[in-house]
Protein backbone atom coordinates (compact mmCIF):
# COMPACT_ATOMS: atom_id res chain seq x y z
CA UNK A 1 0.00 0.00 0.00
CA UNK A 2 1.24 3.53 -0.73
CA UNK A 3 1.31 6.49 1.30
CA UNK A 4 -0.07 9.61 0.25
CA UNK A 5 2.11 12.43 1.41
CA UNK A 6 0.55 15.59 2.71
CA UNK A 7 1.71 18.66 0.59
CA UNK A 8 2.93 21.57 2.82
CA UNK A 9 2.86 24.85 1.76
CA UNK A 10 0.42 27.96 0.36
CA UNK A 11 -1.32 27.46 -3.07
CA UNK A 12 -1.50 29.98 -5.72
CA UNK A 13 -5.28 31.27 -5.04
CA UNK A 14 -4.45 31.59 -1.43
CA UNK A 15 -0.96 33.64 -2.73
CA UNK A 16 -2.68 35.79 -4.06
CA UNK A 17 -5.70 36.53 -2.26
CA UNK A 18 -3.37 37.83 0.21
CA UNK A 19 -1.07 39.54 -2.11
CA UNK A 20 -4.18 41.38 -2.94
CA UNK A 21 -5.06 42.32 0.89
CA UNK A 22 -1.82 43.55 1.35
CA UNK A 23 -1.84 45.60 -1.53
CA UNK A 24 -5.29 47.12 -0.96
CA UNK A 25 -4.32 47.95 2.93
CA UNK A 26 -1.10 49.78 1.70
CA UNK A 27 -3.19 51.96 -1.06
CA UNK A 28 -5.38 53.13 1.85
CA UNK A 29 -2.91 53.94 4.87
CA UNK A 30 -0.42 55.29 2.79
CA UNK A 31 -1.92 58.34 1.92
CA UNK A 32 -3.64 58.39 5.13
CA UNK A 33 -0.20 58.41 6.64
CA UNK A 34 1.15 60.75 4.63
CA UNK A 35 -2.16 63.37 5.23
CA UNK A 36 -0.33 62.65 9.12
CA UNK A 37 2.72 63.75 8.68
CA UNK A 38 1.76 66.78 6.42
CA UNK A 39 -0.48 67.75 9.51
CA UNK A 40 2.68 67.11 11.86
CA UNK A 41 4.63 69.59 9.79
CA UNK A 42 2.18 71.84 9.80
CA UNK A 43 1.15 71.84 13.65
CA UNK A 44 5.18 72.18 14.26
CA UNK A 45 5.26 75.08 11.94
CA UNK A 46 1.98 77.16 13.29
CA UNK A 47 4.06 77.00 16.71
CA UNK A 48 7.14 77.79 15.75
CA UNK A 49 5.90 80.42 14.03
CA UNK A 50 3.56 82.08 16.73
CA UNK A 51 7.09 81.39 19.11
CA UNK A 52 8.63 83.82 16.39
CA UNK A 53 5.54 86.45 16.23
CA UNK A 54 5.71 87.07 20.17
CA UNK A 55 10.26 87.14 19.58
CA UNK A 56 8.80 90.15 16.66
CA UNK A 57 6.32 92.12 18.02
CA UNK A 58 8.69 91.97 21.52
CA UNK A 59 11.41 93.34 19.47
CA UNK A 60 9.25 95.96 18.29
CA UNK A 61 7.85 97.35 21.31
CA UNK A 62 11.47 97.57 22.70
CA UNK A 63 12.79 99.06 19.37
CA UNK A 64 10.56 100.46 17.45
CA UNK A 65 11.70 98.49 14.44
CA UNK A 66 11.22 94.37 13.80
CA UNK A 67 14.17 92.52 14.17
CA UNK A 68 16.51 91.43 10.32
CA UNK A 69 18.92 88.57 10.48
CA UNK A 70 20.11 85.78 8.36
CA UNK A 71 18.94 82.36 8.18
CA UNK A 72 19.95 80.38 10.77
CA UNK A 73 19.11 77.22 13.46
CA UNK A 74 19.34 79.38 16.93
CA UNK A 75 18.55 82.99 16.67
CA UNK A 76 20.18 84.42 20.49
CA UNK A 77 18.48 88.37 19.79
CA UNK A 78 15.31 86.74 19.92
CA UNK A 79 15.77 83.70 22.21
CA UNK A 80 13.88 81.46 19.35
CA UNK A 81 16.01 78.24 18.91
CA UNK A 82 15.00 75.29 16.42
CA UNK A 83 17.54 72.98 16.33
CA UNK A 84 15.24 70.58 18.68
CA UNK A 85 12.21 70.89 16.05
CA UNK A 86 12.02 67.50 14.34
CA UNK A 87 11.33 68.97 10.66
CA UNK A 88 11.63 72.58 10.63
CA UNK A 89 15.07 73.30 11.60
CA UNK A 90 16.49 76.22 9.60
CA UNK A 91 14.68 79.89 9.53
CA UNK A 92 14.58 83.15 8.49
CA UNK A 93 13.43 85.15 11.55
CA UNK A 94 12.98 88.67 9.68
CA UNK A 95 13.30 88.93 5.99
CA UNK A 96 13.58 92.62 4.59
CA UNK A 97 12.61 93.77 8.06
CA UNK A 98 11.56 97.34 9.07
CA UNK A 99 9.17 99.33 11.07
CA UNK A 100 6.10 98.38 8.90
CA UNK A 101 6.36 94.49 8.86
CA UNK A 102 8.96 91.26 8.29
CA UNK A 103 8.51 88.29 6.74
CA UNK A 104 9.50 84.56 8.56
CA UNK A 105 10.71 81.36 6.16
CA UNK A 106 10.82 78.14 7.86
CA UNK A 107 12.94 75.39 6.05
CA UNK A 108 11.97 72.07 5.92
CA UNK A 109 15.71 69.89 6.95
CA UNK A 110 18.42 71.94 6.83
CA UNK A 111 19.34 74.85 4.48
CA UNK A 112 22.32 74.37 3.57
CA UNK A 113 21.65 70.42 2.32
CA UNK A 114 19.52 71.30 0.00
CA UNK A 115 16.63 70.21 1.38
CA UNK A 116 15.45 73.19 3.22
CA UNK A 117 13.98 74.69 0.71
CA UNK A 118 10.16 73.44 1.40
CA UNK A 119 8.48 74.63 4.35
CA UNK A 120 6.09 77.86 5.59
CA UNK A 121 6.11 81.86 5.38
CA UNK A 122 4.48 83.84 7.79
CA UNK A 123 4.30 87.42 6.46
CA UNK A 124 3.24 90.12 8.63
CA UNK A 125 2.44 94.38 7.23
CA UNK A 126 1.44 96.35 10.55
CA UNK A 127 -1.60 97.36 7.65
CA UNK A 128 -2.63 94.25 6.40
CA UNK A 129 -1.88 91.94 9.32
CA UNK A 130 -0.78 88.29 9.15
CA UNK A 131 -0.75 85.91 5.78
CA UNK A 132 1.00 82.51 6.24
CA UNK A 133 1.28 80.28 3.72
CA UNK A 134 3.29 76.51 2.66
CA UNK A 135 5.10 75.65 -0.64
Amino acid sequence: MKKIKKKVGFTLIELVIVITLVTILSVISVPIYNNYIRDTKRSEAYIFLSRLRDAQQEYYHEYGTFYNSTYTSNDTVLKVDARNNKYFTWFHPGYGANSLGYIVWLYLGSYSNGTGWHGMTLKFNLSEGYTMWEY
